[in-house]
């Protein structure tokens, strides 16, 4: 007969998000005092860890996408304890080009902005203009102004 004793119980670190590379930082696994660990992808795709019985592994993704990944620490016949951790991978924004300055005579309206379509993540268009006696308010994504109390003048 064997007696197996119940696996340390697994924690790993806080969820991670990266923006523009596949590689994560250490996951935070913890080290089992009583059984063994070892790492496995839940759900998000495909991709490698770099130490798969380390808890504090890292993980190289295949793609761009939110991964779950489980630390899993079993001993013999005994049930197994787990935790996972989420990683999320964002691909780098585009970078944005609003076009080329305008310069306006007579009118209110410009021409085509000609701003550039993002291939990563999304754009949108911001009105931002100053004046010394005028302050900015932004609300939500629209700007809006009011006059500026000034020094009176002796």
């Amino acid at each position: 007969m064997n007696y197996y004793e119940t696996p340390t119980t697994a924690t790993t670190g806080a969820d991670q998000s990266h923006c523009g590379t596949l590689t994560s930082t250490g996951l935070g696994g913890n080290t089992p005092a009583v059984g063994t660990g070892a790492w496995s992808i839940v759900s998000g795709g495909t991709g490698t860890f770099t130490a798969p019985t380390s808890g504090n592994s890292n993980f190289v993704a295949n793609s761009y996408a939110t991964y779950v990944l489980r630390w899993t620490i079993s001993n013999g016949t005994c049930a197994t304890s787990s935790d996972d951790i989420t990683i999320n991978f964002y691909q780098t924004p585009t970078t944005a080009s609003a076009g080329s300055t305008q310069n306006l005579c007579g009118t209110l309206e410009s021409g085509a902005l000609g701003g550039n379509t993002p291939t990563s993540g999304t754009g949108a268009w911001y009105c931002q203009w100053w004046h010394r006696n005028l302050q900015q308010q932004r609300i939500g994504q629209f700007n809006l102004w009011k006059p500026t109390p000034m020094a009176p003048m002796y």
